[in-house]
Parts: C-alpha cells; sequence; structure tokens
C-alpha cells in the first residue's frame, strides 16, 4: 500500500502594524524629489533613515533594480537632512486611525495571506517570515497605489484600508518576483514587451522591462480573474494577459488533481514554451 506520506506545513508569517514616520515624512517632501525619477526608490531610502540596519540591503536592491537612480549617496543625504530637520518634524502628521483599522481587520489580512500562500504554495525560505504593514491613507496618492519592499526575510507593506486587494497585489510581489527572477534566464524579454498591453508599458509607465510587465499581468491577472472571476470578455488588446491567464487555468486544472503542487514548480516546466 502506498504511504500517504506527511503534508508539507504552509508558512504562516507573522503580522505587524508599524507607523514608520520617515515614511509618513517622505510622502509629504515628495515633490522635492521629482528630479530622482523614481518615487519608489525615495520611500525605500527613506525608510534606512530609522533603520539603519536595511540600509546595505536596500542600496542593494536599487543598485540592481534600479540602474537609472543615480548619485544615491547625495539623495539619502538629502533625505537626512530633511528628515531631521526641526521644520520638517513638525510638519508630520501621524496615521494613527488607520493604525487603528490595521489592527482590527487583521484576522481578515491574515485569512488573505493564508489564501495566497495556500495557492501558489512557495516554501518556508521564500515567503517573508514577518509582514509590516505601514498603515497608508494619508501616504498613498489614490487607494489604487501602494508599495512593498523586501528586506532580509521581512516585507513592508504599504496599502489604502480602502483597497484589500491591492495589499494582496503588493504582498505577491514578495513570492511572484523572486520566481521570475530565477527563470529570467529562459524568458524571452523582446517575446515579453512585445506582448504586453501598451497601456501597462506606456500609460502606467513600466516601459521596456520585461520581467516587471510579467509579474504585473502574473500578479493582476490571479487578482482579478482566477480570485475574483472577472469574465475573460473583458481583456481587450493584451495578447500577455491571455496566455497568462491559460497559464492559470492549466494550473488550477492540475491543482485538481494534485492538490500540493507549487506554483514555482509548475511555472519551471511551462515557461520554455509559454511565449511561443
Amino acid at each position: 500500500m502506498e504511504s500517504l506520506g506527511v503534508k508539507e506545513k504552509l508558512p504562516q508569517p507573522q503580522i505587524e502594524v508599524r507607523q514608520e514616520k520617515s515614511l509618513e515624512f517622505v510622502a509629504k517632501a515628495i515633490k522635492d524629489y521629482e528630479d530622482v525619477g523614481d518615487d519608489e526608490a525615495v520611500f525605500m531610502l527613506a525608510l534606512t533613515l530609522d533603520h539603519p540596519e536595511w540600509k546595505d540591503s536596500i542600496l542593494e536592491q536599487i543598485k540592481q533594480h534600479k540602474p537609472h537612480v543615480r548619485n544615491v549617496d547625495k539623495i539619502l543625504e538629502r533625505l537626512k537632512e530633511n528628515y531631521f530637520s526641526l521644520s520638517w518634524q513638525s510638519q508630520i502628521q501621524s496615521n494613527a486611525e488607520d493604525t487603528v483599522w490595521w489592527n482590527e481587520h487583521l484576522l481578515e489580512v491574515k485569512t488573505r495571506i493564508i489564501n495566497l500562500i495556500s495557492y501558489f504554495r512557495p516554501s518556508s525560505n521564500e515567503v517573508a517570515k514577518k509582514v509590516i504593514i505601514i498603515p497608508s491613507d494619508k501616504l498613498l496618492e489614490s487607494k489604487d497605489a501602494g508599495g512593498s519592499f523586501h528586506v532580509g526575510d521581512t516585507a513592508i507593506i504599504m496599502s489604502h484600508t480602502k483597497n484589500l486587494g491591492n495589499f494582496e497585489h503588493e504582498f505577491l510581489h514578495g513570492i511572484i518576483n523572486p520566481i521570475t527572477e530565477e527563470f529570467a534566464g529562459g524568458i524571452s524579454e523582446e517575446k515579453i514587451i512585445a506582448l504586453a498591453s501598451n497601456k501597462l508599458k506606456k500609460e502606467q509607465g513600466y516601459g521596456d522591462h520585461a520581467l516587471s510587465l510579467l509579474n504585473e499581468e502574473l500578479i493582476r491577472t490571479y487578482n482579478e480573474f482566477i480570485e475574483n472571476k472577472k469574465s475573460i470578455a473583458v481583456i481587450i488588446d493584451n495578447d500577455l494577459r491571455e496566455i497568462v491567464y491559460q497559464l492559470y487555468q492549466r494550473f488550477n486544472t492540475e491543482r485538481s488533481i494534485h492538490s500540493e503542487i507549487k506554483f514555482k514548480d509548475f511555472l519551471a516546466r511551462e515557461i520554455g514554451n509559454l511565449f511561443d
């Protein structure tokens, strides 16, 4: 008789709601850093103001993923000078109300994280061990905006209280991005760029960065069509999304037979012919 085996225990990250004064500062001062050309990079650097232990990791991430950001040391010096000035300290406003909301909804947040992990099934070393939620309603330009940063085994997520779908989106970047980076050598960047929608490339500013385009479609297609079951009839002029949608359909078929299959393992088999 075949052994039933032992089911793998899925990782369950620790969740913490934390206000970060440096991010509240940057949200108010972001227009002063328009010359940087990358708001996310400014937010990432701001995290080091109160967390110098994160500096090396964040600088390496900017060097690797944001080579267009120049003179990083000078940007950081500007941030320090402005942040620690008395004039800015007096203008920073607390997000206490948002903090209360997140703490009251931690059970729902935890359930959403567990559902995402149950679907994609990352190993314990492939997902954050700790998730820090930054109350961000006053920091973001709209409820559809958000951001996520990873330092070691910690994910730092900025998301609006009125859009938990965006929270899931930002959390998924921590699962999806490392997978596509690992398989980057077997991916035709030219094909991804050609298949991606002009809306994503031009209107939403992802340009010709192939992995970013693929990550966005993997995450958005899951959020909209797999989790929320939106009709595929709304997929117009987006060949990359159609390919990703069919990928998920094949994955769901395999999950119905082998419930413990990992998305990473499935994608490893599919990636070579995915864009042919």
